[in-house]
C-alpha cells in the first residue's frame, strides 16, 4: 500500500514521507521567499507570459471538451479532489512569476560582474568551483572457472577491446 511504501526508508534514517514533506516545505519556502520578493520589486508577469497561459489553459479546456469531461472533473482527475481552473491557475501565475523572477535576479548578477572579475574569482577559487560527476564500468577480463573457450589473456584482451569500444 501507498502507506508501507512512505514508511519505508529513503535513505538512512529518513523514510519516503519524510523526505517528501521536507523536500515540499523547502519548495514552498523557496517559492514564497521568491514572491514576497517580486511583489517587493513590484516584478510581474509580461504580457507574453500571460498570453502563454491563457493559451495553455484555453488548450486544457479544449482537451478536457475533446474528452467530453465537464472542466471541473478534469482539474480534479488530473490534479487532485477540489483542483479547479481557478486554483490552479493561480497556482501556474505563482509559479510562472517565481520563476521568471528567479531567472531576473540571476541576470542581474551576471551583469553586476565584468568578465574579469569572473575570471579572477575564479582562478582563485577553481578548487571550489570546478567539480566533476563521474560514472565508471567495470569490463570484466576474469574467466569463468568453468570455461576452458578462452585463456586469461584472451579475455583480458577482449575486456580492453571492449571498454575501447565503449568509450570510443
Amino acid at each position: 500500500t501507498s502507506d508501507q511504501f512512505l514508511d519505508s526508508e529513503y535513505s538512512e534514517g529518513v523514510t519516503w514521507r519524510q523526505y517528501f514533506k521536507d523536500y515540499t516545505i523547502d519548495e514552498l519556502t523557496e517559492l514564497g521567499s521568491l514572491l514576497n520578493a517580486a511583489a517587493e520589486d513590484n516584478f510581474t508577469l509580461t504580457q507574453e507570459q500571460i498570453d502563454d497561459l491563457d493559451s495553455y489553459f484555453t488548450s486544457l479546456s479544449s482537451y478536457a471538451a475533446g474528452l467530453d469531461m465537464n472542466i471541473d472533473d478534469y482539474y480534479e482527475s488530473q490534479f487532485g479532489e477540489g483542483v479547479t481552473e481557478e486554483i490552479y491557475r493561480r497556482n501556474m501565475e505563482r509559479s510562472t512569476l517565481a520563476s521568471s523572477y528567479s531567472e531576473h535576479i540571476s541576470e542581474q548578477l551576471r551583469e553586476s560582474y565584468t568578465d574579469e572579475e569572473i575570471e579572477t574569482y575564479y582562478n582563485e577559487n577553481s578548487d571550489d568551483v570546478d567539480v566533476v560527476d563521474y560514472n565508471y564500468f567495470f569490463m570484466s577480463g576474469i574467466v569463468s572457472a568453468n570455461d576452458d573457450s578462452i585463456t586469461s589473456e584472451e579475455a583480458m584482451a577482449q575486456a580492453y577491446s571492449d571498454s575501447e569500444d565503449f568509450v570510443a
